[in-house]
């Protein structure tokens, strides 16, 4: 994974705060059915954009969240937090 970094292998992504839960630990606690398919159309949409590549998604939960108009993935201005899609090398 370091590799991956060091090479530039990623893409960063600003999702919602609420979110990063879900996306980093497969925890959805609290969610409104409708976020739970937000998000679940989201990592469809990672899934493509890692173009078959395995990949890793890394966040780091003490980091700050800040406020976005304009998140990647949902068009609700929202507190986001920064993921990093990691690609891995083959």
């Amino acid at each position: 994974m370091k590799k991956a970094l060091e090479k530039g292998n990623y893409i960063s992504l600003k999702i919602p705060y609420e979110w990063a839960y879900a996306v980093a630990n497969d925890d959805y606690t609290g969610l409104e059915d409708e976020e739970i398919k937000e998000i679940e159309e989201m990592l469809e949409k990672i899934k493509k954009m890692s173009k078959g590549k395995p990949y890793f998604i890394s966040w780091i939960p003490e980091e700050e969240k800040y406020f976005s108009p304009c998140p990647d993935f949902t068009k609700k201005a929202c507190d986001v937090v920064d993921l990093k899609l990691i690609l891995l090398e083959d």
